[in-house]
């Protein structure tokens, strides 16, 4: 799709174009915006909004002889923390593996190094993401994306809709933006179809999609956003199942972030957990940790890539 004309609330006006650069205008009566970070629609009406509480950077490549996990590990990705972000191991089709660095936007702004110097010198804050990368050869540019956060001001309009990373984008940490956008356009499914078959059951669609969007957003950067602090480095490290807390991270990391059925309080119990630390840690709690990687192993307590 180039562009689209949404002037009319009853139809869409798209014009797309062909793989042999031709073009054609179409018309439809509803439009999804499924473009990803493009963000076709944001753009057009100018309404994406960087999201100033997450400030971070990414530098990252692809390269090859860079050895996996063994048996049924191999497809998992690896996530290891260092003084400044945290980095990812993951593995792609061939030999090819993406490394990358989700870093404060301060470290990267203080950097005076070229951008492949700067991704190597911070793989090596990680031990052991450096020795994996011993043997490893670079095969792409490295490529730089900052403040990468953002959510559309609106969701939908009368004639269209926006689902996963055309609406919002917050950080890959969690490997939750594939399950946003599935869960987006199940319940965009739902509101479209209200709007073609019973529109006086479209309001309440999209009620229940705004809703289920700002809860599971919610829900996740929560973490999302503490993710790269000791103490939750600390708490990810050294997991403990007191009331079933354990397993109800474990249960929102894969995915229970939408209805939240059964581990709302126990999330709420665990922010109190995490605030009771972060205070141990201002009164003299332990100051050095382990770069440890946090990286899948088959068991619900490391497994925080997907």
């Amino acid at each position: 799709m180039r562009r689209a004309e949404l002037d009319d609330p009853s139809k869409v006006r798209i014009e797309a174009q062909h793989a042999d650069g031709s073009r054609r205008w179409l018309e439809c009566k509803q439009l999804v915006d499924a473009s990803g970070r493009d963000g076709l629609l944001a753009r057009k009406f100018e309404m994406r909004v960087r999201n100033r509480h997450h400030q971070s950077a990414a530098a990252y490549s692809h390269y090859t002889g860079v050895p996996r996990r063994e048996g049924e590990r191999e497809g998992n990705i690896s996530i290891y923390w260092f003084d400044h972000g945290w980095l990812w191991f993951i593995p792609l089709a061939g030999d090819l593996m993406s490394v990358g660095a989700v870093c404060r936007t301060d470290y990267f702004r203080a950097r005076n190094v070229s951008i492949e110097q700067f991704l190597d010198d911070t793989i090596s804050r990680a031990p052991e993401a450096a020795e994996r990368m011993r043997t490893a050869t670079r095969v792409e540019p490295v490529r730089a994306a900052s403040n990468y956060s953002y959510q559309a001001r609106r969701l939908s309009g009368p004639n269209y809709l926006l689902i996963g990373d055309a609406y919002v984008f917050v950080d890959p940490v969690f490997s939750s933006g594939v399950h946003f956008a599935l869960q987006s356009a199940v319940l965009a499914a739902d509101v479209i179809a209200a709007r073609l078959r019973s529109p006086a059951t479209a309001r309440a669609k999209l009620g229940k999609m705004k809703r289920q969007m700002k809860r599971g957003l919610a829900t996740m950067s929560w973490l999302i956003y503490r993710f790269p602090n000791p103490v939750m480095r600390h708490l990810f490290l050294a997991p403990r199942d007191l009331w079933g807390v354990e397993r109800t991270i474990v249960s929102i990391l894969s995915g229970d972030v939408f209805e939240g059925r059964g581990v709302a309080w126990r999330y709420r119990l665990f922010k109190l957990i995490y605030a009771g630390h972060k205070l141990w840690f201002k009164l003299g709690g332990p100051t050095t940790l382990t770069s440890q990687p946090a990286e899948p192993t088959g068991t619900p307590r490391t497994a925080l890539g997907a």
